[in-house]
């Protein structure tokens, strides 16, 4: 089976980029770079393992039905389609789920 393409919507970088900001308070600007990688990394994992996520259950009553891998404290939120993995939101679990992006 061929990976999926890996689409992060402009919603997600976004969110990437606040959470960076963030950790500017906590972390060296080298730490925030493995972080990321990270992050990345997992995504790119998603596209040949598609179902490894959980159902998110705080997005059940939207359009599509949405998926979540966990890194550490952050949600990679995202929906299968046929041919793509879509992030739509890099969520910090530690707020409050009603900000998450669909």
């Amino acid at each position: 089976m061929r990976p999926l393409d890996l689409e992060v919507a402009e919603s997600a970088w976004d969110s990437l980029h606040n959470l960076t900001i963030f950790w500017e308070k906590f972390h060296s600007d080298q730490r925030i770079d493995e972080l990321v990688d990270e992050l990345m990394e997992a995504a790119d994992w998603l596209r040949t393992h598609p179902g490894a996520g959980a159902a998110e259950v705080h997005m059940r009553k939207t359009r599509y039905s949405y998926r979540r891998w966990v890194v550490g404290h952050v949600k990679i939120v995202y929906r299968v389609t046929r041919t793509a993995i879509r992030v739509s939101d890099i969520f910090d679990s530690r707020q409050d789920p009603k900000n998450m992006k669909g």
